[in-house]
């Protein structure tokens, strides 16, 4: 209505002008009284609509209020009737949860529901009545499989909440009938209600309890999904767990049925009792019974007991490898990580064990390649697993681990990278065998050497780190040819970002604590910047302290040429994000520029490298004129290019 009364006012003020476009282009535009008998009619359209919709809405009301005040009037007549039968309690519930003449999901507590309010108290009395002869009197008919209703539920919770003495004396014959109904009702919603009742079950009639979970479970085993078990609990005990898991061996000939039950117990706790069903299941051999509707067991016998099961898994994958193939693929075909944590909770030697084999059967060349957004594979998630086992290898400082790396290396030698792992893998191991020292130990320390060197500022620890990434650029194009690790051969793509940035931890690491004393030792470290974006972990940042004891802390920045964000990096992410709050002192921003005649053209990469910058030179001079800007701020910070071009 405003847009109509906004137009009026529009053609009252521009009527002169409307008449004019029109003499011009009458074709177009009508003249304003036209358009004014238009808006005319409009208004009294809308007006008539508006009545319209008025009228229906009231009609609508009022046909509710007439039914919603019949149901209230049936409500009353039927609790009034002399002989009552007890069977109408579900009924007489249902119209209590009618509201507008419409049903609704009735709570628990019949106190709650729309209708309780309308009635007297001794219309309220009545009902409870009635809801204690449903219980004790009443047919109980039972809901379809994997359906419920409530009224069980309501008729309890009301004699507990209002007639406590009349509920705790209700028979067993009385829990017994109302036992399954009870436990097909039972949803995380209604919990706080329905926990003293199942609390009461579980306590007084335990076997009836049993009997009623094993009920609702056969019921909702019909549908291909189980609630109850989720529903349940911890209130779920061991008897009756015991009691469910006889019914999955029962289900020998229904294998996916039988793992959803398993699987859901051990999810709820029962995980001792699942091992046990399980060992007995298995206690022939991993292979056997070598049916492949038995895998998904299997994995879950291995992920509950890794160390139990490692030997006979290897055992049977070396066996028989076509098996062993079948049983890793559904095995990793799906959308959790706990047969990846219980690989990796294995020792080391286990894991390079089934790294070796996980090589053989699925070597590089049939790992896909994506460029766009995909939905993983087993395949994919298999070479996920062998990344997962080398990083773990190489990080977790586990004893051992830099020797399975070396036997992994001496197995496929054409893996040069695994190089750099071993280094890795050695610096963890070292580092979870040193002491850890306090600032006070370190200061006594080096208060100890009179011949010690160390650094008087930041500045001198920059001008350290940047002559040795000089000599890293060198010895990246020197003999051998140590950029060649920086790329892939088939086809001949470069690695991402964090290859050039581990590489290049790799080597600091090796050169600086042969540069600096123990005691001034310079430690290097990868950091993911609390706020940046996640996966972005091409950042190093090397630590150190001066000769007062303060610390010295500098972040070197890396990116590669194709990156779009390298243009604005040194001043937007270096010096705003890691500079910024003292975070570091000082700041190195490192370009790697990749180039090779043989790059293979269908990597996006190759078009982009030359996007921001033409050549090397061009780099080297606009990073240096934004580096030059920067330090007339006040901020420590130089740049430098690394020649990555594989020639």
């Amino acid at each position: 209505m405003d847009c109509i009364k906004t137009l009026r006012t529009d053609i009252d003020k521009y009527t002169d002008q409307i008449d004019r476009l029109h003499e011009l282009r009458p074709d177009l535009i009508d003249d304003s009284e036209t358009l004014w008998a238009d808006m005319e009619k409009a208004t009294q359209r809308f007006k008539e609509q508006e009545q319209e919709r008025k009228r229906e809405e009231e009609e609508i009301i009022k046909e509710w209020t007439e039914k919603q005040s019949k149901i209230d009037n049936e409500i009353k007549e039927a609790l009034h009737k002399p002989n009552l039968s007890p069977e109408n309690f579900d009924r007489i519930l249902f119209w209590l949860n009618l509201e507008n003449g419409s049903s609704t999901i009735g709570p628990i507590d019949i106190r709650r529901s729309p209708g309780w309010d309308k009635l007297t108290e001794d219309e309220q009395s009545i009902m409870l009545d009635l809801a204690q002869r449903y219980l004790t009197e009443g047919e109980i008919y039972p809901s379809e499989p994997n359906h419920f209703s409530h009224s069980v539920a309501c008729a309890l919770t009301a004699l507990r909440l209002l007639r406590p003495d009349i509920y705790s004396a209700l028979s067993r014959d009385v829990w017994e009938r109302c036992s399954v109904e009870l436990l097909k009702s039972v949803i995380s919603d209604n919990m706080e209600l329905l926990a003293p009742l199942l609390a009461t079950l579980s306590e007084q009639f335990p076997d009836i309890a049993t009997d009623a979970v094993l009920d609702v479970l056969s019921q909702e085993l019909k549908g291909n999904s189980i609630s109850i078990i989720h529903n349940l609990g911890a209130r779920l005990n061991d008897d009756q767990a015991a009691a469910i898991l006889d019914m999955a061996g029962d289900l020998s000939t229904d294998h996916e049925r039988c793992f959803i039950i398993v699987n859901s117990l051990a999810r709820r706790g029962k995980e001792k009792l699942v091992r046990e069903y399980l060992d007995a299941l298995f206690d022939k051999g991993w292979g056997v019974p070598s049916d492949p509707k038995f895998h998904k067991l299997r994995k879950l016998a291995f992920v509950l007991s890794p160390a139990s099961y490692k030997q006979q898994l290897l055992d049977a994958l070396t066996s028989d490898s076509e098996w062993g193939r079948k049983w890793i693929e559904a095995s990793v075909d799906g959308y959790d990580d706990d047969l990846l944590k219980a690989f990796l909770s294995c020792e080391s030697c286990d894991l390079g064990k089934m790294y070796i084999w996980l090589h053989e059967q699925y070597p590089k060349e049939t790992r896909p390649e994506h460029e766009d957004v995909y939905t993983p594979a087993a395949i994919d998630k298999i070479h996920r697993l062998k990344n997962e086992i080398i990083n773990h290898l190489s990080q977790s400082g586990i004893a051992g681990s830099s020797i399975v790396l070396d036997s992994i290396l001496q197995r496929f030698p054409e893996d040069t990278w695994l190089t750099n792992c071993i280094l890795d893998a050695k610096r963890a191991e070292q580092a979870n065998t040193l002491p850890i020292l306090s600032v006070e130990n370190i200061k006594e320390l080096s208060n100890q050497k009179t011949d010690s060197r160390c650094f008087n500022s930041v500045q001198d620890l920059l001008d350290l780190v940047m002559t040795e990434l000089e000599r890293y650029c060198t010895d990246l194009q020197g003999d051998p040819l140590t950029v060649r690790y920086l790329w892939n051969t088939d086809p001949i793509r470069p690695r991402n970002e964090e290859d050039l940035s581990d590489h290049l931890k790799n080597y600091l690491d090796l050169r600086l604590t042969t540069d600096v004393v123990i005691n001034r030792e310079v430690q290097i470290r990868r950091k993911l910047y609390k706020d940046g974006i996640s996966g972005s972990r091409t950042d190093l940042w090397i630590q150190a302290f001066d000769e007062r004891g303060s610390g010295l802390t500098i972040c070197i920045e890396v990116k590669c040429n194709w990156n779009g964000s390298a243009k604005t990096a040194l001043k937007k992410q270096l010096i705003d994000k890691y500079m910024s709050g003292q975070t570091a002192t000082a700041g190195i921003f490192l370009l790697g520029w990749f180039g090779c005649d043989s790059w293979d053209r269908n990597d996006n990469r190759r078009t982009a490298a030359t996007a921001i910058w033409s050549d090397m030179d061009s780099a080297i001079a606009d990073l240096q004129n934004q580096a030059e800007k920067e330090q007339k701020s006040g901020s420590t910070v130089q740049p430098i290019v690394i020649d990555c071009t594989l020639r």
